[in-house]
């Protein structure tokens, strides 16, 4: 498989931070909007205000994905992985006050009787239990997170270890754990004791799980501040001298484009094996079919094209497709001049077949590398005709 142009060795940033926050993405978004169904059934603020909360931890994790996937593929971290945090704590700090506020009305107003059902408030706070229980072990693949979120510790590994935006989802994975227990304890304690009424303790779960929100969101703010301080104070980069850039940049396009040529003769040995397109690697031989040179103008073969590939004439998978469509189209024109004839037939077909198999095997390439090649020797492209328009008007 290819590999991309070496990164910043600082950040090692890999497709399993994405798995990990793609699987709690879909496990919290699902959950919680089941849980808000039942929360307005039961009359229940507690899970009302674990529902919402789980729905911006989801949102959280999904931003934090898309920042993760971006500092992948440029190899560091920009400015979203500090405004990701602080966007979705000050949501979930906005939420929470609003569930504060109106689990202490219910208490200031005296509000009594059991217009909470804690069976229903019990049954998901243990399957959010269970839920957060498999998304922390998946989280320990990053023991400097938890140091950080849990005992707001710095460790210098931590910009390497999955940065800023593994920690702010990990707070958010504790968060709603904290949460979850404090429901679950206060749902218990009126179940088991009469006197206390199903809503008032719904409304001290309320209260009780904004104190690990604050807690969490106070660790993550100041790490997110110190973040943005550190980004602020140090001194710009100086730029590098413009024979070490174009060394560089020369550098990274050979390596563009050698993997380039190694998936491109990966496509042609796949169309070799298949005997039904071996008609399109030889051209048509005129005393076969003299009519072929009438009808076609500029005839080409797939044994054309691999001698192109060799040559390293293709710098982008563009032209190399457009290469095996003119193929197909020329075999194409020939059917449909020749209508009827089984041998225009068969090549048309096999051309098409041909054609079909290389795009799909570029777009199962892209999907696997991990890191868009096709896109990088694009730019490389652009870049060299710009250079070369620049070079013919000086």
């Amino acid at each position: 498989m290819a590999d991309p142009p070496p990164p910043d060795q600082s950040l090692k940033l890999t497709k399993r931070e994405e798995y990990t926050l793609g699987f709690t993405t879909i496990a919290f978004m699902a959950f919680s909007v089941i849980e808000m169904i039942y929360a307005f059934s039961s009359n229940s603020m507690a899970l009302l205000g674990d529902a919402v909360a789980m729905m911006v931890d989801a949102c959280t994790y999904m931003f934090n994905g898309c920042a993760i996937r971006r500092a992948r593929q440029q190899g560091k971290e920009d400015k979203w992985a500090v405004l990701g945090p602080v966007i979705s704590t000050s949501v979930l700090i906005g939420a929470m006050i609003y569930i504060f506020y109106d689990a202490v009305s219910t208490l200031a107003s005296g509000a009594s009787g059991d217009g909470v059902n804690l069976v229903v408030v019990l049954a998901f706070g243990l399957a959010n239990l269970v839920i957060d229980i498999a998304s922390g072990v998946l989280f320990c693949a990053y023991p400097d997170a938890y140091r950080a979120v849990l005992v707001f510790a710095e460790p210098e590994s931590l910009e390497a270890d999955g940065g800023m935006n593994i920690r702010s989802a990990l707070t958010h994975v504790v968060a709603d754990t904290y949460r979850t227990i404090a429901v679950l304890v206060t749902a218990s304690a009126a179940m088991a004791d009469d006197a206390i009424s199903s809503t008032a303790a719904d409304a001290w779960g309320a209260i009780a799980v904004e104190i690990p929100v604050l807690v969490m969101a106070f660790g993550l703010g100041r790490a997110a501040w110190n973040r943005y301080v550190a980004r602020q104070a140090a001194p710009p980069a100086p730029a590098p001298p413009k024979a070490v850039v174009a060394k560089r940049d020369d550098a990274k396009a050979r390596h563009c484009w050698r993997e380039l040529r190694v998936f491109l003769r990966a496509c042609l040995r796949e169309l070799r094996s298949d005997r039904a397109l071996a008609p399109l690697w030889r051209p048509v031989d005129p005393e076969e079919q003299p009519e072929y040179l009438a009808v076609v103008a500029e005839p080409l073969d797939l044994g054309v094209v691999r001698a192109r590939v060799d040559a390293a004439r293709y710098k982008t998978l563009g032209a190399f497709l457009e290469d095996v469509g003119r193929v197909r189209t020329n075999a194409a024109r020939l059917r449909a001049a020749f209508p009827g004839d089984a041998r225009a037939d068969d090549l048309s077909h096999a051309a098409h077949n041909a054609e079909d198999l290389c795009r799909s095997m570029a777009h199962a390439f892209r999907r696997k590398l991990g890191w868009d090649l096709v896109a990088a020797c694009d730019r490389l492209e652009k870049r060299s005709l710009r250079r070369d328009r620049r070079a013919a008007r000086a």
